[in-house]
């Protein structure tokens, strides 16, 4: 009895295909700008919250 599936069966190239379209389907949708200002940020919490 065999207990490994072979690498050459369609739906392990099938699988593999969806897996690495999904792939860069999140790669490319990742963010490539740059990140917030993180001291800009902090900064106008203090104001706001120093406020009355």
């Amino acid at each position: 009895m065999e207990l490994e599936a072979p690498a050459d069966a369609w739906y392990v190239w099938l699988a593999l295909s969806i897996v690495s379209i999904a792939i860069v389907g999140i790669v490319l949708g990742l963010p490539t700008g740059p990140p917030p200002d993180a001291n800009e940020a902090a900064n106008t919490i203090e104001r706001t919250a120093g406020n009355t």
